[in-house]
């Protein structure tokens, strides 16, 4: 029989609790808390203890998650505990990998409430052809999508996408940088300045 702590992280690895449950026990439990403290994991932690390396992380993007999870299956396996690992995260970040363009990088928490309004609705396609599909419908732009100096900074206010307009080169600055200006549906303005 487990004791709880050991329970809760097999629950997760195996994909039986969510991460926001995981996260709130991860807070709260204090026999979790101890468990974990003073574990050191190879190449993952590196003296702050497997429950600092934890918390660290961020519960509402896909692949912290996915990194937690794993994190959680070195330790089962470091104290020779059988467990069936989930792929639900590899999986998802899989889709994820070849449903998303290169100009557009998901937030793992809008990705999640898309994930959650696929399983709720009426569409019977796959996952990534329904992603795909309601990228190409809520991330607009006017001609070309933007072309990023740096990672996508694609904005999201109150959980709706802006429209992208347009990319200008700033000639303020003497490093190479880029304006990327966006609109609402009120047509107030949001600008994104990149330097390379």
């Amino acid at each position: 029989m487990m004791n709880e702590p050991i329970n809760i992280i097999h629950s997760f690895v195996e994909g039986k609790l969510e991460p926001a449950e995981m996260e709130k026990l991860l807070c709260n439990n204090k026999e979790l808390q101890a468990a974990l403290d003073a574990v050191e994991i190879h190449n993952r932690t590196s003296g702050e203890g497997l429950l600092c390396y934890i918390i660290s992380k961020n519960f509402n993007d896909l692949r912290s998650i996915y990194v937690i999870q794993r994190s959680l299956a070195d330790y089962l396996r470091s104290i020779g505990m059988p467990f069936t690992f989930s792929s639900r995260y590899d999986d998802l970040l899989e889709i994820l990998a070849s449903a998303q363009p290169k100009w557009l990088s998901l937030p793992g928490d809008y990705l999640f409430s898309m994930i959650k309004e696929f399983g709720i609705s009426k569409n019977n396609g796959n996952l990534k052809k329904w992603i795909k599909d309601e990228i190409k419908r809520r991330f607009v732009y006017t001609n070309k999508p933007p072309k990023w100096l740096q990672g996508a900074e694609w904005p999201i206010v109150n959980g709706v996408p802006l429209k992208f307009i347009e990319q200008v080169e700033n000639k303020t600055m003497h490093d190479i940088s880029c304006d990327y200006k966006f609109s609402d549906a009120d047509n107030k303005i949001k600008i994104i300045t990149q330097i390379a």
